[in-house]
């Protein structure tokens, strides 16, 4: 029996009826050449049931339950190591793909050889029915090569691996010495796909990414502690070990520089924030040491100190507003967009996220 030209990689944990919905929007692609890895991370709860309602349905559906809780990470890592197809989509078991996604992207890759990955316009709703769109519009629709999609990458502009599809070419010896030991950044496998070829991105919707309390990215974004332990260690290897690809040496020099100050420098001074907010003193003692031991980055330090230095109380209220501030600018931006434009992503987030699980 031939190999089917996409895999899609589907970790899972304790998330069953999230998970029938990723399933079912899986089934509803127009692509029909594919093969779904479920990668369970030892649910003790209703997910092989629920992943042998769906398999029984359609022989495309491949469960595999770890023996042990192996971690997210190595989760993630174990699913990266069965990819034998010319494609690959990593997909989280909380998102939904639209039906034409990976039609969409197999069409782009067989149009520009060139290109490692391919993507689209993921829809990002969160619980309070808020609609957004993901890559910013500083990435450019269509083709971008090396150069271009590397400075992106590096300058934090970079589009969703939501439903992105990736030649398995980018997963190489390179990418990270281990799967036991793999850790997880898009950021990771982003800049292997443009270094090596550049990434494509069309202007249409493709996915939709479900913002909730109980996501990774959401946690990263409010724990400084979980913020560094999923993405500090696969930048650390990355800044150690920038993929060459298609780029000079000059090049690679100078994207490591910017990737060091964006994902490095601008990161921990990010959650050293954070922990200030929220009283952590040793969290921020962490970034404190970390600036100072792996960037000397005297401004972001004394700024730490400032901030740890001043009352709790006062900081909430501060940040508090200028986030409140930030927020309503937001709003204020999808108002700009045109009437029609805001009914149709609302259409679509809401006919895919409201179905019956």
């Amino acid at each position: 029996m031939p190999s089917p030209l996409v895999t899609v990689l589907l970790p899972t944990f304790r998330r069953p009826q999230m998970l029938a919905r990723a399933l079912r929007s899986l089934l509803n692609q127009t692509w029909q050449d594919f093969q779904v890895v479920v990668c369970d991370n030892h649910s003790d709860d209703a997910t092989a049931d629920v992943v042998g309602k769906f398999s029984k349905m359609d022989s495309r559906i491949v469960y595999h339950c770890q023996p042990t809780n192996i971690g997210a990470q190595a989760n993630f890592g174990w699913a990266f190591s069965q990819v034998r197809s010319e494609y690959f989509c990593l997909f989280s078991d909380d998102d939904i793909l639209l039906p034409d996604c990976l039609t969409s992207e197999v069409e782009g890759l067989r149009q520009h050889p060139e290109a490692q990955a391919w993507g689209g316009v993921v829809l990002a709703t969160g619980e309070d029915g808020s609609v957004s769109r993901w890559p910013p519009q500083a990435w450019p629709e269509g083709f971008s090569g090396p150069q271009a999609a590397c400075d992106l990458i590096c300058r934090n502009l970079r589009p969703a691996n939501t439903g992105m599809l990736f030649r398995s070419s980018v997963l190489d010896s390179d990418f990270h010495p281990g799967y036991p030991d793999f850790h997880c950044s898009d950021v990771l496998w982003m800049l292997h796909a443009a270094a090596k070829g550049g990434i494509g991105i069309t202007n249409q919707p493709v996915a939709v990414f479900l913002q909730h309390a109980g996501s990774l990215s959401t946690r990263a974004g409010h724990d400084p502690e979980k913020g560094m332990e999923l993405y500090w260690p696969s930048v650390l290897y990355l800044l150690g070990h920038f993929p060459q690809g298609k780029l000079s040496v000059y090049e690679v020099a100078e994207f490591r520089r910017t990737l060091r100050f964006t994902y490095g420098v601008e990161q921990f001074r990010h959650l050293g924030r954070m922990a200030a907010i929220q009283g952590r003193q040793p969290v921020v003692s962490t970034c404190i040491r970390r600036l100072e031991d792996d960037f000397q980055d005297h401004p972001g330090i004394l700024r730490l100190r400032r901030l740890s230095a001043l009352p709790r109380v006062f900081l909430r209220l501060y940040f508090g507003i200028r986030y409140r501030i930030m927020a309503m600018k937001k709003v204020g931006d999808r108002r700009e967009r045109s009437q029609d434009q805001q009914i149709a992503l609302n259409a679509i987030c809401s006919s895919v996220v409201t179905a019956d699980t």
